[in-house]
């Protein structure tokens, strides 16, 4: 999914103790944010045109996702 400006996740549960990181194409953290509620906005609008992926990070586990920077 193209993502100019905000990438909006919907968190499949309240993210206790949680993190967001955004990886760039070289392994590189470039965003990152603590969730506070279920539903979590990243301001993307000063990384490069690419490909990401989005890691959230809990003490249930991890799960991965990604998007287009266009």
């Amino acid at each position: 999914n193209p993502a100019p400006e905000q990438v909006l996740l919907t968190l499949p549960a309240p993210p206790l103790g949680g993190t967001v990181r955004v990886i760039d194409a070289d392994g590189r953290e470039v965003v990152s944010a603590v969730p506070a509620a279920r539903e979590v906005r990243l301001d993307v609008r000063t990384l490069a045109a690419g490909t990401y992926v989005v890691q959230l990070r809990w003490k249930d586990g991890v799960r991965s996702g990604a998007f287009v920077k266009p």
